[in-house]
């Protein structure tokens, strides 16, 4: 009986998990996060002890884990309809997140104040309307957990060229209105 042919072992390099082919080394910012962050963290241990590090530790992990708010973490850059880049929600968990679930208007205007998000979606609305968004968060958990279509590839990663651009185009346009922002009317 002849042997099958045997697949062609990867290159063990090859196999490497996505956050670490898109890894960068540390930039100064981060290096100086960490000296504040290790410092702060043992003094948090000393003051409190291990029972109240151990609360401040589960508190930072649960508030991360399965629960309609953590929903909005999913429902931002994973891909719902192809050809959208990032998606909203409008339910009623804004109120409690900060409007952190108007997140395409958020990229469209970046140096817009998260309280006046609503009355931006509410000036353009006929343009937000065309585009897929969400009205629950626990429905977007639900199908993250129970659809093989998604998980982590199906995740939407600008590149860096990309984003950059938007950052120097968003700038450009706080910097042409001379710092000044008109009020928004509320409704």
């Amino acid at each position: 009986m002849p042997l099958s042919p045997q697949k062609p072992r990867k290159d063990p390099r090859q196999e490497r998990s996505r956050s670490t082919r898109f890894a960068r080394p540390p930039s100064r910012d981060e290096w100086i996060n960490l000296a504040i962050q290790l410092p702060a963290a043992w003094l948090s241990w000393r003051l409190l002890g291990a029972p109240g590090f151990t609360y401040l530790l589960l508190s930072t992990l649960i508030g991360h884990s399965l629960h309609p708010v953590a929903g909005h973490f999913v429902h931002e850059h994973y891909v719902y309809a192809p050809g959208q880049e990032t998606y909203s929600y409008y339910g009623p968990l804004n109120h409690v997140t900060f409007n952190v679930g108007y997140h395409v208007e958020h990229h469209d205007f970046m140096n817009v104040p998260g309280w006046r998000l609503p009355a931006l979606h509410r000036i353009a609305k006929r343009h937000y309307d065309a585009l897929v968004s969400h009205r629950s968060w626990t429905w977007v958990l639900w199908r993250f957990i129970t659809d093989p279509a998604m998980g982590p590839h199906a995740r939407i990663v600008r590149s860096r060229a990309v984003h950059d651009g938007a950052v120097r185009r968003s700038i450009q346009v706080g910097a042409s209105d001379g710092g000044a922002r008109a009020p928004i009317q509320r409704a």
